[in-house]
């Protein structure tokens, strides 16, 4: 491909380079790993500066499209949670319509229901023994954990993820890492700083009943045991909301 082919439309010179590596990753098909030109390959190659290079080379790492690193050359970005593709921008989103009062907690977890309910059917269907192994081990950790909202808060999301591995699609676990780590701090240990042993063990047979549902490879019954989890979780949202208008 010539140089012209490849040259980016008119614009800022930072969106020329981005829109060049883009562009340079789709044309090649290029996977994750793969090698991107260098700094001064582009910089040559479009006749910009390095550091406007290095400026838009920063951004699209940022949203995890590229990999960059002292050193060593660009690659394109792996789609893991927290690393790579994906790496936390949604979470950054969700975080900041929250501190600004533009989405509430019950919006999220409306958000996170849509997902998980269908997430855990496919987990029901594709989990291997593995899964089910880490799953159960998760499961007796957050049973451990119980009195301790923090660490309970950390298990619970590690069962969800694990749920999203399951299911096969990675996308999944992405989003629902992202959703839950975005109201992660507050949330848990705001819905049960007051909640009673009896509560407490609610919480729990709701997951061992997702559990359940995906050990046995039912995907209704794990369709019906997420969402029972989040009819609770918003009676507890529901609950919340009038203590703290009194």
């Amino acid at each position: 491909m010539s140089r012209q082919q490849q040259q980016p439309p008119a614009g800022p010179r930072t969106q020329q380079v981005a829109d060049y590596l883009r562009d340079y990753i789709t044309t090649r098909h290029l996977g994750a790993g793969a090698r991107l030109p260098g700094e001064a390959e582009i910089s040559r190659e479009l006749g910009i500066s390095r550091p406007s290079v290095r400026e838009a080379s920063a951004a699209l790492s940022a949203i995890g499209l590229i990999s960059v690193g002292n050193g060593r050359r660009p690659c394109v970005g792996r789609l893991n949670a927290g690393h790579g593709l994906g790496d936390g921008v949604l979470r950054g989103v969700l975080e900041a319509a929250l501190m600004t009062d533009q989405a509430d907690l019950r919006q999220v977890m409306e958000l996170r229901r849509g997902l998980e309910v269908e997430m855990a059917a496919l987990a029901a269907r594709r989990r291997s023994p593995g899964h089910l192994a880490e799953l159960g081990a998760t499961l007796r950790a957050m049973a451990a954990t119980l009195q301790d909202r923090a660490r309970y808060a950390e298990a619970d999301l590690r069962f969800h993820v694990l749920l999203g591995e399951a299911s096969g699609n990675p996308l999944y676990t992405l989003l629902v890492t992202d959703t839950q780590q975005a109201v992660l701090s507050g949330l848990a240990i705001a819905l049960r700083s007051e909640a009673g042993p009896a509560e407490l063990d609610r919480v729990q047979h709701l997951h061992q009943a997702i559990l359940d549902a995906v050990a046995d490879g039912d995907p209704e019954a794990a369709r019906r045991a997420m969402t029972a989890h989040f009819d609770d979780v918003d009676r507890a949202l529901h609950r919340l909301n009038l203590e703290e208008g009194e």
